[in-house]
């Protein structure tokens, strides 16, 4: 306050006004969260991935290239050990696909993700109840999916509707 002061106190006086940030509400729908999700995830991947990337090892890592080919038609689960009590309360189901590039020591190779999400709306928010993914594979047996909530997709993911359910995503 005191270097507004001395440089002119009615600019000080809007400063709130211009730093005022316009928050947005979090969509309501699976589809239009689906869209903003699918925009946003191959950066909040990445970010993801450079914090736990070392510090000193720059030539191995991955970079997230886009996200895409979204489904939310839901599977049937036959074991009903995953069958929710509330049918009400079951969570949605969201596909996608991740295509990323891995890069080590002097080579790359493009490989592609296959996520199953599933988001459990609250009163108001989003959240992600678990993730399970399978990496893409040209032969004929693919690989089982794997948990992956704490893989830097399934935290990308989870920051990301942290930020939605707090209104900083924009439409």
């Amino acid at each position: 306050m005191l270097y507004c002061l001395a440089i002119d106190h009615l600019s000080c006086a809007n400063l709130p006004a211009l730093v005022a940030r316009v928050d947005h509400q979090c969509p309501t729908t699976l589809p239009k969260l689906t869209e903003l999700l699918i925009r946003d995830l191959p950066s909040y991947a990445n970010r993801s991935e450079q914090r736990r990337r070392p510090k000193i090892n720059t030539v191995n890592y991955t970079n997230y290239l886009t996200a895409g080919r979204p489904e939310t038609v839901a599977q049937l689960i036959e074991n009903p050990e995953y069958r929710p009590q509330v049918p009400a309360a079951a969570p949605f189901q969201l596909y996608l696909s991740t295509l990323e590039k891995r890069y080590m020591d002097q080579n790359s190779t493009e490989l592609q993700q296959f996520h199953w999400l599933f988001l459990a709306k609250g009163k108001k928010d989003w959240y992600l109840v678990t993730m399970y993914s399978r990496q893409g594979r040209s032969t004929s047996e693919p690989l089982p999916p794997t948990e992956s909530l704490q893989s830097p997709v399934g935290e990308g993911v989870q920051i990301w509707l942290r930020d939605c359910n707090a209104g900083k995503i924009q439409p």
